[in-house]
């Protein structure tokens, strides 16, 4: 969007300065070459403090992105490939999330069921029960159309009928366990070609 027509819209002087600098932090968002920068590498290159650019990339993200919920969804499953597990024996997951706007958005639909996140420790790091990520993947992360086809492979190797909820569970037993991926497979990637080829693998 042109600076000047932003600018203008409300009458020239209207725009503060946090709007204005709402404005161009949404612009440097939008880089090519600056969309895997995380809240640290901002913060050194505008010299400012992290607490700032949280505030701004929330901010611009509100006001000029209005990301939809398959949005939200496909972020939050490129965060979870680099998941880990909190400690030995734990079926916490954890894993980083800088973006506010995305915990928000998950930690509200587990709100509505009861459920929570935590972020206690370290507001950069998302730690989630196992429980709550089979229901995160059950009703909002993996389309129903996808989670037929996994059924129905599911059913062809084992001639039972499942649950995906079932399903997605032993996936994740089976991640917690320190499951060797094989050929073809990757822990912590819910992709329909992933789950599919790991079918084979966890019944």
């Amino acid at each position: 969007m042109d600076f000047l027509e932003t600018y203008l819209r409300r009458g020239f002087g209207s725009m503060n300065k946090n709007d204005l600098e709402v404005w161009v932090f949404n612009q440097l968002l939008q880089d090519p070459n600056k969309q895997n920068y995380s809240d640290y590498d901002f913060s050194i290159e505008l010299r400012i403090p992290q607490t700032k650019v949280k505030r701004l990339r929330y901010e611009a993200t509100l006001v000029y992105q209005q990301k939809t919920a398959e949005e939200y969804s496909q972020t939050f499953l490129q965060l979870l490939q680099k998941a880990k597990i909190k400690s030995p024996n734990s079926d916490v997951i954890q894993f980083s999330m800088e973006d506010k706007g995305l915990y928000l958005y998950v930690d509200n639909i587990l709100k509505k069921e009861g459920r929570f996140s935590d972020r206690s420790h370290n507001n950069e790091i998302m730690q989630i029960s196992k429980e709550d990520l089979v229901h995160l993947l059950t009703n909002c992360l993996i389309p129903k159309d996808e989670q037929d086809e996994i059924l129905r492979k599911c059913e062809e190797i084992t001639s039972q009928k499942f649950k995906f909820s079932d399903v997605a569970t032993k996936m994740i037993d089976k991640f917690i366990e320190g499951f060797a991926t094989a050929a073809g497979t990757s822990a912590w990637v819910f992709t329909k070609a992933n789950m599919l080829n790991l079918i084979q693998y966890i019944f």
